[in-house]
């Protein structure tokens, strides 16, 4: 918190494997494809450690006027609001 620094997200996509897609072929990293080959899994850690700063700021505020009802769940917030909700959210 006295950093006023954000956590990470961890994304995760699963995608049906196109072998005519040429962008899912340019993708080498953080990949995996089924063993049916049906499919390819995603993983990957994102805002790693990211400043609480303007810019962060101007899109909580943003999404916060785009969908008013789901502001509470927006992921760009203050490092003391989502070190609350990240303990809340463990707890549970």
């Amino acid at each position: 918190r006295k950093h006023d620094l954000m956590d990470y997200s961890m994304l995760y996509a699963k995608v049906k494997y196109d072998f005519e897609d040429p962008a899912l072929e340019s993708i080498t990293r953080h990949r995996r494809i089924t063993r049916d080959g049906k499919y390819i899994y995603f993983m990957g850690i994102i805002d790693y450690l990211q400043l609480y700063n303007g810019q962060k700021k101007c899109e909580s505020w943003l999404k916060g006027i785009i969908n008013p009802k789901q502001k509470q769940l927006v992921s760009a917030i203050d490092s003391d609001t989502y070190a609350t909700r990240y303990l809340r959210f463990m707890i549970e």
